[in-house]
């Protein structure tokens, strides 16, 4: 069984980020937290989708400060 790595988004922990989705919807939000799987849940979220947003890790395509 191949061995996985927890993703490291400490570096991006309460700044603003800015995600590009697979399908290239755009979310920008605070990033308040991660998992495991690189599910990652935003704040003061601004695009297609509003307020508090949790994106599931397998839709992220890329993440970037903003």
């Amino acid at each position: 069984m191949k061995s996985q790595t927890v993703p490291n988004f400490k570096n991006y922990l309460f700044k603003r980020v800015s995600i590009l989705l697979k399908g290239k919807d755009e979310i920008t939000g605070m990033l308040i937290g991660y998992d495991f799987y690189s599910n990652v849940t935003l704040t003061e979220a601004q695009g297609k989708y509003k307020g508090n947003v949790v994106v599931r890790g397998e839709f992220i395509e890329k993440i970037i400060l903003v």
